[in-house]
């Protein structure tokens, strides 16, 4: 019982250093801006917003699902821009075919397309849906699978805030206590 009480001390302890603005400005993020050209992404929320979450995840991807439902509550809670970018393959086209519909979806109706997220996120059986995308929503998808190549982005899920990739002392978990110190201090 010490030892747990003890464990979650020097929990709180590490988190409050977590929370410090200048840890938090210092530690956020890790390396170069990367530019990936948001042209014909997918928005929510704030698009003026000076807050920027971007994920880049799969359908494929269980990390991905929590991560969606984490930024479901945080894009309907705070004042963010949340632009999602799926991420696919180049070399199996076949494999894309549930990002291709959820960029349809998005096209034509952003609320069906939050419903779909919120499918994903809550939904335990994954079902690839096909359906006819059009060949511009090919191209803008295949072209950012490119641009993610191109800024040796390899991974999913991927965070970036503001341009920057997540640093590994943060996760997507830690934001709803820290984005109000993030929206005050940019």
């Amino acid at each position: 019982m010490k030892t747990l009480i003890l464990l979650k001390s020097e929990r709180i302890a590490s988190f409050t250093i977590k929370r410090n603005y200048n840890v938090l400005q210092n530690l956020l993020t890790e390396g170069e801006f990367i530019d990936l050209n948001y042209q014909n992404a997918m928005f929510l929320g704030d698009k003026d917003s000076y807050l920027s979450i971007t994920t880049i995840i799969t359908p494929f991807c269980p990390y991905c699902k929590a991560i969606v439902k984490e930024m479901l509550y945080l894009y309907n809670a705070y004042p963010i821009k949340w632009v999602i970018i799926l991420n696919g393959s180049p070399s199996f086209p076949d494999i894309n075919n549930q990002q291709l519909h959820w960029e349809e979806i998005y096209k034509l109706n952003k609320d069906e397309f939050v419903n779909e997220l919120h499918k994903f996120a809550n939904d335990k059986n994954n079902k690839t849906t096909k359906i006819k995308a059009s060949e511009q929503t090919k191209r803008d998808f295949f072209n950012r699978l490119k641009l993610l190549e191109a800024n040796r982005i390899d991974k999913s899920p991927t965070i970036l805030i503001n341009g920057k990739i997540l640093s590994r002392y943060y996760n997507i978990r830690d934001f709803k206590y820290i984005i109000n110190d993030l929206i005050e201090k940019i």
